[in-house]
């Protein structure tokens, strides 16, 4: 789900699966939000997934995710992006460097943080192959510690997801 929220909010859009129960009634679904040029929530009312339509909802949506991990390896997907991040990351000293070499093969770096600017998630989207995947399934040296470590002492106080928010504006 998470890779889902990163593809998601290079749109300006944010996703949160809802449970509980209300009238004696319980639910289980999805809600979609606007976000402002910040990765914020902007207060707008949020649609929920049934007024999408089918497409939309969380059956659909676990359908697609639980068969998207054996599309990426039978097409090796994980391999190529492996391969992009990696040449990309050789020359990077600045997450903007590792960013702006990435988009020379159409994938873009969302990097979700802390309150404290820690780096918490990496999410890789590849354009080209129509591909998300996490850093951590690239394998432990992409992993958000390992970002941390690497681009810690030369991070910005604004976040990636607002810099990618800015791009597309």
């Amino acid at each position: 789900m998470g890779e889902l929220r990163a593809l998601l909010a290079l749109y300006r859009i944010g996703v949160e699966e809802l449970q509980g129960s209300r009238a004696g009634r319980p639910y289980h679904g999805l809600i979609y939000t606007v976000l402002d040029e910040n990765g914020e929530k902007a207060p707008v009312t949020p649609l929920k997934a049934s007024s999408l339509g089918d497409d939309a909802s969380l059956k659909k949506v676990e359908t697609i995710l639980a068969s998207s991990p054996e599309k990426i390896n039978s097409a090796n997907l994980h391999k190529m992006i492996l391969h992009h991040v990696e040449e990309a990351l050789i020359e990077s000293l600045s997450e903007e460097e590792l960013c702006k070499r990435l988009k020379t093969h159409h994938i873009d770096l969302f990097l979700r943080r802390n309150d404290q600017n820690r780096i918490t998630g990496v999410t890789f989207i590849d354009h080209e192959n129509r591909c998300v995947l996490n850093g951590y399934r690239l394998g432990k040296r992409y992993s958000a510690n390992a970002f941390n470590e690497r681009f810690g002492k030369t991070m910005k106080k604004e976040t990636t997801t607002k810099k990618i928010l800015k791009r597309k504006l």
